[in-house]
């Protein structure tokens, strides 16, 4: 049994040989039927790879092609922009007219504008679509201004001072809200643009964030261009307003040209200059006008003692007072249309009293600066009646007799005192006026009492003592209150402004040398009388 397995085993095993060996040989035939049916195929994958690679322009059917898609992409750019400026148009008028928030309008404004910035920037033409709106932004800022105030001509504005500042107001109010707005406008277009995917080209996002900012700025500028050609027909007029109108057509138009430059982040030079070239010719005018004034008042004094009222002793007080913090009653309280903002003048210095007292009347030690003095409280604000008038004028503490005319003279000081409160931008411009006008009052003085031009001025028979006395007291009093104004002006001004504060010392070394001559005058005149009524 076992050995008829194995001559079974032995007879099978040379046939499964011959098998193997007959599929071996067929073996290269089949790998050279693939390999030539592959090679087939690549032939034909590359014939028609260089069928295709035939520019369709150039097959006779498809030859106007391009200049179609040409067209085709030329219209849905134009409709898009037309569609994207529309939107953004509307959204700029609702703001510049509008006072209450847009914050309900804002994602409906913003879904709009992303659908069409994106379909902008498929076809390529968001910058050319931006350069687009910028004409029809100027446009509207041109617009606000001529729909408040149709012409510019001089001669056909005829409104009083409280009619046109109205309308500046309303003009101002309109030309900010289209700025803000803007501004708003391209903050959404910007996060619009970056927010795209796949994100755009960092050189082209940079060129679209550039164009929006031009627009902005071309915006501010053409905002305060106009308005400083609205202002300039009124200088004529504004230079004769008094200081509580000048001061409300000041504020106005500077609180709108800082609010523009902190939107833009940089000077405006429009609107600037013209309402800093009214407020120094104002401020001329006003000058020009209180030394007339003074002039007048000296020349026509009679040199007879006057009482001092309440009120007079109150606005001592204030120019004591103004030494250490401004008076609220020196502060024009003013409703601007538009608000101020943080100012980006210098910030003025802080206050550093002296300890040191005041110095004498006439005395040239003691430091030129006061010592503080405490706010003074008004009779009439606790509900009590005045006190009677004063045979004296009190300043801290010592008293002074005064004539008319150094009344009216203290009057029309406070008067500078409040351009430096209201118009800080004039504090240097002041300073140097107020030394004229003093010194003004001064040689005036001295040529009416010393120069005995009051017997021709005012009638006096002659020049007597009690003329000379009350001369000295005038500039007495004058002499007290310089190193208060001093202090006045030495807190509105920088520490390299301050400088220039010596011309108060100055002024106080001529008065105290034009009263050491009245003195004198006075000596040698009670020393003629003491030897008229002297036994020989």
């Amino acid at each position: 049994m076992a050995l008829t397995s194995c001559a079974l085993y032995g007879t099978v095993r040379p046939h499964r040989r011959r098998i193997w060996h007959q599929g071996a040989a067929m073996l290269p035939s089949v790998a050279e039927e693939e390999l030539t049916n592959g090679t087939k195929e690549e032939e034909e994958r590359v014939s028609a790879t260089a069928v295709l690679e035939i520019p369709l322009s150039k097959l006779k059917a498809f030859s106007a092609l391009p200049s179609q898609l040409h067209t085709l992409t030329q219209e849905i750019t134009a409709s898009l922009t037309s569609d994207l400026v529309a939107v953004m148009k509307t959204d700029l008028v609702d703001r510049i007219h509008r006072s209450r928030s847009l914050s309900n309008d804002s994602m409906d404004v913003r879904d709009r504008l992303r659908s069409l910035i994106q379909n902008l920037v498929r076809t390529k033409s968001l910058r050319e679509s931006i350069a687009d709106w910028r004409s029809v932004v100027l446009g509207e800022v041109q617009g606000v201004v001529r729909q408040h105030i149709p012409s510019f001509d001089p001669r056909d504005d005829p409104q009083k001072e409280q009619e046109f500042l109205d309308i500046l107001r309303l003009v101002l109010k309109d030309l900010l809200n289209s700025i803000e707005g803007l501004q708003v406008l391209n903050s959404s277009i910007a996060e619009i643009i970056e927010g795209l995917r796949p994100p755009a080209v960092p050189s082209e996002l940079t060129a679209i964030h550039d164009s929006l900012f031009d627009t902005l700025s071309s915006s501010a500028e053409s905002a305060n261009i106009l308005t400083s050609r609205v202002i300039s027909t009124r200088a004529d007029q504004h230079v004769k307003l008094d200081l509580r109108e000048f001061v409300d057509v000041f504020n106005e138009c500077w609180n709108f040209v800082v609010r523009c430059e902190v939107i833009c982040r940089r000077m405006i030079v429009g609107l600037r200059c013209v309402i800093v070239s009214q407020a120094k010719s104002f401020l001329q005018a006003f000058h020009q006008s209180r030394i007339t004034q003074s002039s007048k008042l000296v020349e026509d004094e009679q040199w007879s003692q006057a009482d001092v009222p309440v009120s007079l002793q109150q606005a001592t007080n204030l120019i004591l007072d103004a030494a250490v913090h401004d008076p609220h009653e020196y502060i024009l309280k003013i409703e601007a249309a538009v608000a101020a903002p943080t100012s980006p003048l210098p910030t003025l210095s802080s206050l550093q009293p002296p300890s040191s007292s005041l110095p004498a009347p006439g005395s040239d030690s003691g430091p030129s600066s006061p010592r503080p003095s405490s706010p003074r409280t008004n009779p009439r604000a606790n509900g009590t009646s005045p006190p009677p008038p004063k045979k004296h004028l009190r300043i801290e503490e010592r008293s002074y007799y005064m004539v008319p005319a150094t009344q009216e003279m203290l009057l029309l000081l406070t008067d500078y005192l409040k351009v430096i409160v209201n118009l800080s931008l004039l504090t240097t411009d002041t300073m140097s006026r107020i030394i004229e006008f003093l010194k003004a009052f001064n040689s005036r003085t001295c040529q009416v009492v010393l120069g005995v031009g009051a017997m021709r001025s005012a009638g006096l028979k002659n020049i007597t003592a009690k003329h000379l006395a009350l001369a000295s007291q005038s500039l007495s009093i004058v002499i007290a209150l310089i190193p208060y104004v001093r202090e006045t002006f030495r807190r509105h001004l920088s520490q390299k402004q301050a400088v220039i504060l010596v011309e108060f010392d100055k002024l106080k070394r001529d008065y105290q040398e034009h009263q050491n001559e009245i003195h004198t005058k006075l000596i040698a005149i009670m020393g003629g009388m003491f030897r008229l009524r002297s036994p020989a």
